[in-house]
């Protein structure tokens, strides 16, 4: 089995690093990853610059392995390792994320996502892992990483993806694992919430007099119960989130026919 590892955090991020590690004594994996953070891209494509690869060595344990750089985002470097017709791929998989990504809200933002979306458009069936961390480390890629334990419950999952495949309208999944978590942590499957963020900028004038404004202000909705973030947050249990690509909402063609077609 083969598995494609990316993440938006960059290259040298810690949780990607954990990852790789974790995975390498069981399946053949290839590694290709931004060359710089890229948080809150989606799945955004680079068209107006020359995209460049880069190859660096990374320590995992006592080997050195081969990590391929892309200057561009996480679906760019999806996209630049299915160009490789002499590569195939079982899964991809994305992360591990520093900061959770519950909510309609950061699934259609998240870079980590982003990656994911844009393998299972074409074909690739993909899994995305983000850990909850608090706000100050959310653009963090350093630090001590994730627990043990999560890293058990990542290859606990991937294996029964390889094994059992997808249902029919999953497309990719995107797990997320609590801060705490032990042997006794539970598993939930759920549905997102819509939003976790209040839309709260702050606005100001650059010491030229231009404005600007910030979205770095946190300010966070209520929880919905049984939905996602409210299972790892209040409950602190690993939530699995299935995701599907078709968002054409299909029972509305009729009316809309009706009202614009002449």
């Amino acid at each position: 089995m083969t598995i494609l590892i990316t993440n938006d955090d960059g290259y040298n991020s810690i949780g990607l690093k954990m990852l790789a590690e974790s995975l390498m004594p069981l399946y053949d994996i290839r590694i290709v990853a931004p060359r710089t953070p890229q948080s809150g891209v989606s799945k955004s494509l680079t068209f107006d610059s020359v995209l460049r690869k880069g190859e660096r060595g990374l320590v995992l344990g006592d080997k050195e392995i081969l990590v391929e750089t892309v200057s561009g985002t996480p679906a760019d470097c999806v996209m630049f390792a299915l160009s490789d017709s002499g590569k195939k791929y079982d899964l991809l998989v994305s992360g591990v994320n520093f900061g959770d990504n519950t909510t309609y809200h950061s699934i259609f933002s998240s870079g980590t996502l982003g990656a994911c979306f844009q393998a299972s458009l074409y074909g690739l069936p993909a899994v995305a892992f983000s850990y909850e961390t608090p706000p100050d480390r959310w653009f963090c890629s350093s630090g001590s990483g994730v627990p043990d334990h999560s890293l058990f419950i990542i290859r606990k999952i991937i294996s029964k993806v390889l094994d059992k495949g997808f249902p029919s309208n999953t497309k990719l999944l995107s797990v997320n694992l609590p801060a705490e978590i032990s042997p006794k942590t539970p598993v939930r499957v759920a549905v997102p919430q819509m939003l976790k963020l209040v839309n709260n900028p702050q606005f100001g004038k650059d010491p030229t007099g231009n404005h600007y404004f910030w979205l770095g202000s946190i300010e966070e909705q209520p929880m919905e119960k049984g939905k996602d973030w409210w299972w790892l947050s209040k409950k602190g249990a690993v939530v699995i989130t299935p995701l599907k690509l078709d968002i054409c909402p299909l029972e509305d063609i009729a009316v809309l026919k009706e009202t614009f077609e002449d």
